[in-house]
């Protein structure tokens, strides 16, 4: 199952805790949500 940069960004915007997205979405780390943030700086 993929997630895109897009989807993160959303969560984290609609007041989604790190905690709350691993939770939701267990394949993802919190470095694949920090690396959405440093994507979403370029």
């Amino acid at each position: 199952m993929r997630i895109t940069v897009y989807d993160v960004l959303s969560y984290l915007a609609s007041g989604m805790t790190y905690e709350e997205i691993l939770e939701n979405f267990p394949y993802l780390t919190k470095e694949d949500i920090l690396a959405c943030l440093s994507y979403e700086k370029k």
